[in-house]
């Protein structure tokens, strides 16, 4: 098994068939943009916020792999569908920025749980989709109101009623992190418009079976 956010992850997915995958971006004490789940790399004394890429670069996973920059990352996953989910103080300007300087990549979602950070990429040339680990009574049309397409929920939160008040606002519902075959199954029931999970090939063998829904490796 591969260490996620990492250019072997993203390659395993896509090899197993995923339809695209979930990557997490922080941003360097210079400016630049990394892939990497957690602040610290492991063994490190630092948040990667207080790191020069150049001392990112020169540590290594415990898979002896290295962090990737989002550039490097986009480029390996070529036309494969990306999330990209903002983490920290990863600056959304610098991030649209980035993403302006990328050939058009019509399956790319922009996501995060900052979402008065990720409002600052309203209207911009990538959808948007809010990352929700508990809700409030104005969570759907707080997505309404800043333009998203997608909420990306932590599947123990959803139930029916979530799922249709969603689409009926013309909001897709990603379930996250979904492992567990009783868990496909119920976010089947569901009728959730896909799900994000640790477990690729598990999760292929049962959709695929099913012929629903569409499947993320967190990768």
């Amino acid at each position: 098994m591969q260490f996620e956010n990492t250019i072997a992850s993203f390659d395993a997915a896509i090899r197993l068939g995923a339809d695209g995958v979930e990557l997490d971006v922080r941003r360097t004490r210079d400016g630049h943009l990394v892939v990497h789940h957690d602040p610290r790399i492991p063994g490190a004394a630092l948040p990667i916020e207080r790191l020069s890429l150049s001392e990112v670069k020169a540590r290594r996973l415990p898979s002896r792999d290295r962090i990737p920059t989002l550039d490097e990352a986009l480029a390996r996953l070529g036309h494969a569908a990306v999330v990209v989910e903002l983490k920290g103080r990863a600056s959304a300007r610098e991030l649209g920025r980035l993403l302006e300087r990328q050939p058009s990549r019509p399956g790319l979602r922009i996501s995060s749980f900052n979402h008065k950070m990720l409002a600052q990429l309203t209207g911009k040339r990538y959808p948007l989709a809010l990352t929700i680990d508990r809700l409030e009574p104005d969570t759907l049309r707080k997505a309404a109101r800043m333009g998203a397409t997608e909420l990306h929920i932590r599947y123990t939160l959803i139930d029916a009623s979530l799922v249709s008040k969603a689409h009926r606002m013309n909001l897709a519902v990603l379930a996250w992190t979904v492992d567990r075959p009783e868990d496909f199954a119920r976010m089947r029931e569901l009728e959730v418009d896909g799900v994000i999970t640790n477990k690729v090939e598990r999760a292929l063998q049962y959709f695929q079976k099913k012929k629903t829904p569409r499947t993320r490796g967190t990768a």
